[in-house]
């Protein structure tokens, strides 16, 4: 909005002279739905009451005498078809906004021809000579970007060229950088593309690639891996584009906002305002072909890292399981050291244990003697009583011996026992493992469900049922097959019933802006969705009588 006036006096002393000659001004309001997304009320009907004026030609009170002319002056609004219902907001102040409507659709052969070959022959002041393109080039460039189905990537056969259409992102693309080739090559002015020269079908599948490459380039070293998670994992489910809000971006990823700004200014992601919140998508379909191929990158080093991970644990599992066998084998054969050391001890002691006896008894023959030899008998007496206590502390020796060969066997039977414990607890890994990868399954559906839930709130019926498939493929078990189902069943009759409201508003409110002819398809969408609804009915018999009349 003008500072220093209003836009009927900006307009009013607008003018261009080139050569001598006048030229009346066209004014183009790109995205012109953001009128309505990003502005405030109040902002947006001091717009809409100013331009009220010049289309009207009614000029606002209290303007200088040189001001009260009419502007001479074109405007063009370009929005998206599918906010074309905000007009009818503007229809009372201005009710000639609907009058003359032009839809952009996919370019066919012909004019993506023209968009190729037209501006690159053209001569003057421009950073590229003018240059031209074989007709090899113009086919091959042509069939690399034309697709038989959203979705396939066969190329166009030759019966079919006639009803191609081209997306004008694509084209757009490809032109440049073939135009910055050539500058930079410092090719001379008449200089013709041949297929070599963009490397054929791949090089128009590289080109497209090398700018996904060249906007990651621009993000920080930092982020960027960030940023490849959040494309490919964050905007592509399903093999679709999604839409996700700012604020999510930064706290499921950890996304900046200066890297989103980036990422929107370079074109990879366009955005849309939706109840005072930003949403970013995908800016084109082509472009997530090279963010999952680039993607598979990160995801082998992360499918690397956890194998190498999970081989590292089992690995420590099995060298801690060998050291405790190692240890458990030692101590077996300690057990068996010491029980054969207990049994050759109790031999010892037997051994003794009968010396002992022997002696003992040849010392009561010796007492016998004792009145013939007093001092001998003594003697002898005094050396039996030592040899029988010594016979009794071996004998005491060998219990002990007896007591140490017990527990080393008792020991050994524990070790075997553990061992049995460690093969028990294998087989029990081995469950945990089936168990970890079934919540893995469970986890997923959930999530889906989850996400199914949230397009549903959000109205993105279509994805939440390509989200429900994703989940259906998921189950095990016929219960949560039949409540997928249901969920299915009752998303399809919300998406019927959206689209019946969104068709019959439009409708009505082309048909009370006189706008029958365009008001009748979106009636006629709104009959099939809901055939006995009178509303519609009524309303469409009256366009369609009216445009009889006419």
């Amino acid at each position: 909005m003008p500072e220093d006036g209003t836009l009927w006096e900006y307009f009013s002393r607008f003018w261009y002279v080139d050569l001598g000659e006048v030229y009346t001004p066209v004014v183009v309001f790109d995205q012109f739905e953001e009128l309505f997304t990003l502005y405030q009320p109040e902002q947006r009907a001091s717009f809409i009451e100013q331009f009220a004026a010049i289309a009207n030609r009614r000029p606002p009170a209290g303007l200088a005498a040189e001001a009260v002319a009419a502007p001479q002056a074109k405007f063009v609004f370009s929005l998206r078809s599918d906010f074309l219902y905000l007009l009818d907001e503007l229809s009372a102040d201005i009710p000639a906004i609907l009058r003359c409507r032009f839809q952009l659709r996919l370019l066919d052969r012909d004019r993506a021809s023209d968009a190729i070959i037209r501006p690159a022959a053209m001569t003057g002041e421009y950073a590229s000579p003018n240059f031209e393109y074989s007709t090899s080039a113009l086919e091959g460039i042509l069939g690399a970007l034309g697709r038989v189905s959203e979705g396939t990537s066969e190329a166009v056969t030759s019966s079919h060229r006639l009803t191609t259409e081209i997306a004008a992102f694509q084209l757009q693309l490809v032109c440049r950088q073939l135009e910055e080739k050539i500058i930079r090559q410092k090719r001379p002015a008449g200089f013709q593309v041949s297929p070599d020269f963009y490397g054929g079908t791949e090089g128009i599948r590289q080109i497209i690639e090398e700018f996904y490459h060249q906007v990651l380039e621009k993000i920080a070293p930092t982020e960027r891996e960030v940023v490849e998670k959040l494309l490919a994992r964050g905007l592509i489910r399903s093999g679709r584009r999604i839409m996700m809000e700012a604020s999510a971006m930064r706290e499921e990823y950890g996304l900046s906002q200066v890297a989103l700004e980036r990422l929107h200014d370079e074109r990879l992601l366009k955005r849309e305002a939706r109840k005072g919140e930003m949403y970013y998508e995908i800016s084109h379909d082509t472009l997530m072909k090279p963010v999952l191929e680039r993607f598979k990158k990160i995801e082998e080093a992360e499918l690397f890292a956890a194998q190498k991970a999970e081989a590292d644990r089992l690995r420590k599992e099995a060298e801690a399981r060998e050291k405790q066998l190692a240890e458990e084998t030692q101590r077996a054969e300690e057990a068996e050291r010491l029980k054969n050391e207990a049994i050759l001890a109790q031999q010892v002691a037997e051994k003794e244990k009968k010396n002992a006896q022997k002696m003992m008894f040849l010392a009561i023959g010796l007492a016998g003697l004792a009145s013939l030899a007093t001092l001998g008998a003594g003697y002898m007496y005094d050396q039996a009583d030592k040899e029988k206590t010594k016979a009794e502390v071996d004998r005491g020796r060998a219990m002990v011996s007896d007591s140490l060969a017990q527990m080393a066997v008792k020991e050994a039977i524990e070790k075997t026992r553990l061992a049995q414990i460690s093969d028990s607890l294998a087989q029990i890994d081995k469950e945990t493992a089936l168990k970890a990868l079934d919540k893995a399954r469970q986890e997923q559906m959930n999530k889906l469900m989850a996400d199914s839930k949230s397009f549903r709130q959000e109205k993105r019926f279509v994805d939440a049922l390509r989200a429900y498939k994703s989940a259906l493929d998921l189950t095990q078990t016929s219960a949560e097959k039949n409540n997928i189902v249901q969920q299915i069943n009752l998303t399809n009759k919300e998406k019927n019933d959206a689209d019946f409201e969104h068709n019959r508003d439009i409708g009505l409110a082309l048909k009370e802006a006189n706008q029958c002819m365009a008001a009748i398809r979106y009636l006629k969408a709104a009959l099939r969705a809901r055939p006995g609804d009178l509303v519609v009915k009524n309303s469409l018999w009256d366009c369609e009588n009216n445009n009889n009349k006419k």
